[in-house]
């Protein structure tokens, strides 16, 4: 594993933490939170913890790889980009109708927006 990661390989394994991390182990939590929160080098994390840089390094990429996995199977991010999608449709249909007087087409657009979210979310979660 490279000692630098990318900012869009960071930013990906944060916002994996962010839904997954509490299924991770409590050792794979801690050590990928150290390395991408706290910016921790491999080597500052194993001697923190006593152990090889290579554990630390391990550790990490399993973590990683289990969250890909429920990922894949969950869907959970890509679920959340959907539902942020259509709100910001909506949002920009009401920006729309306040800018340009088109009330009456924007708030078609706007209700149907929202109905679809609904029906996403009836869908995906059994709301």
């Amino acid at each position: 594993m490279k000692e630098v990661l990318s900012d869009e390989k960071k930013n990906s394994l944060v916002r994996h933490l962010g839904y997954y991390g509490p299924l991770l182990t409590d050792t794979q939590r801690e050590f990928t939170q150290l390395y991408v929160d706290d910016d921790l080098s491999l080597s500052e994390i194993a001697a923190r913890y006593g152990v090889t840089r290579q554990s630390v390094c391990d550790t990490i990429r399993k973590a990683e790889k289990t969250m890909d996995q429920y990922e894949t199977k969950l869907c959970l991010m890509a679920r959340s980009r959907e539902s942020v999608s259509l709100i910001e449709k909506a949002m920009e249909a009401a920006r729309r109708m306040e800018c340009t007087g088109t009330a009456e087409q924007d708030k078609a657009v706007i209700l149907e927006t929202l109905r679809q979210l609904l029906i996403k979310e009836e869908t995906d979660y059994g709301v």
